[in-house]
């Protein structure tokens, strides 16, 4: 129904899915693809709903659950809480990691992504002068320089030349 452009029939479909009771794994699936209708649609409340259920499970699409459930408390105006939302992903080793050869490790990209996006909105709200430092701990070993210029070019960006400096 998705590829199909069908999103009505593709919504009834999940919501079957979650009315029969169905196994965890669909329930949790058809969570995480609803939410994605919901946030295309950009109805970010109703996408943050099942993102969250998928996030605090052990859903392989866990990571990728929360990340998205931080754009939807950014987009619903909750900066704050947005940030802290980002500043959970990268401090949480298990919401880093993926699998490659049966063998768990970091995955960097997602890593640099969510940090690269947090800057977005550190630079956006009041300044803490922590901020920085938050960054550069959190950040991938190559990146951690590079992700610090961001985020001064995104403070000066806005307007905020001393804290550009400061960082």
């Amino acid at each position: 129904y998705e590829m199909n452009n069908q999103e009505s029939q593709a919504i009834e479909f999940y919501k079957g899915l979650l009315k029969a009771g169905t196994n965890t794994d669909t329930q949790l699936e058809s969570h995480f693809s609803l939410a994605e209708i919901y946030f295309k649609k950009r109805q970010y409340a109703l996408a943050n709903e099942h993102y969250t259920r998928v996030a605090n499970s052990s859903a392989p699409s866990k990571a990728r659950a929360a990340y998205r459930s931080a754009w939807c408390v950014y987009n619903l105006g909750k900066l704050q809480q947005a940030s802290e939302d980002f500043e959970k992903i990268l401090s949480t080793p298990e919401l880093l990691m993926k699998s490659i050869g049966g063998q768990r490790q970091v995955d960097v990209q997602f890593q640099e992504e969510v940090a690269r996006d947090w800057i977005t909105i550190l630079a956006s709200q009041k300044w803490d002068k922590q901020s920085p430092a938050k960054i550069y701990r959190l950040s991938p070993e190559k990146m951690k320089v590079p992700l610090l210029t961001t985020l001064a070019l995104e403070l000066e960006r806005v307007g905020k030349k001393s804290e550009a400096l400061e960082t």
